[in-house]
C-alpha cells in the first residue's frame, strides 16, 4: 500500500461534541462529498513531525461502529500545514488555523489545532486489509484493531506502515 519512504497517519476518532465517532467519520464523508475536487480538511492537536511531513502519503480514520465493530476509512493526504516545533520546549503546542480551514465540516468551523491535513479520495478500507497493516505507537508496532481500545492512540500521532 504504501512505498517505503512513505508514511501513513492512524487517526482514531472520539465521540466529541455530542457526536458519535461514526457520526463524525460521516460528517467527514458528506464534506468530502461536498467538494468539487472530492477534499476534506482534518484537524488534530496531535503533533506532527514536520521534518517527516513530505513523506505522510495516507490517513487512516479509525472508530467504532453500531455494534462494536472497527470501521476504517481511508484518504489520500494532499497537504499539511503543521504548527508543531520540535525545537520548543517539552509541552509547547501552537495552534493554528490552518491553511484549509475553509475545507473542514461545517460542524467544526473555526477549529485552532496543531496538525492540519488535507485529505482526498476518501473511501472505505476493509478490516482484513486494516488488520495487515502495523502501526507504530511509542516505538512498538501494534495492529490498528489494538489501538482502538487505547486511549494514548487518539492524543498522540500514530504512524502505519
Amino acid at each position: 500500500m504504501l512505498d517505503n519512504n512513505e508514511i501513513g497517519i492512524f487517526i482514531r476518532l472520539v465521540d466529541a461534541g455530542g457526536k458519535t465517532a461514526k457520526e463524525i467519520a460521516e460528517m467527514y464523508r458528506t464534506s468530502a462529498a461536498k467538494d468539487p475536487l472530492g477534499r476534506v480538511a482534518f484537524c488534530t492537536d496531535a503533533e506532527a513531525d514536520p521534518r517527516l511531513a513530505d513523506r505522510f502519503n495516507q490517513a487512516i480514520l479509525a472508530y467504532e461502529g453500531d455494534y462494536g465493530e472497527y470501521e476504517y476509512i481511508i484518504g489520500d493526504i494532499i497537504d499539511t500545514d503543521l504548527a508543531y516545533d520540535p525545537d520548543a520546549p517539552k509541552g509547547f503546542k501552537r495552534k493554528i488555523m490552518g491553511a484549509f480551514s475553509d475545507l473542514l465540516p461545517r460542524e467544526f468551523e473555526r477549529e485552532m489545532k496543531s496538525t492540519w491535513l488535507l485529505l482526498n479520495n476518501l473511501r472505505d478500507l476493509d478490516a482484513e486489509e486494516a488488520a495487515g497493516m502495523q502501526c507504530v505507537l511509542s516505538n512498538e508496532l501494534s495492529a490498528p484493531a489494538d489501538l482502538l481500545d487505547n486511549r494514548a492512540a487518539s492524543v498522540n500521532f500514530t504512524y502505519f506502515v
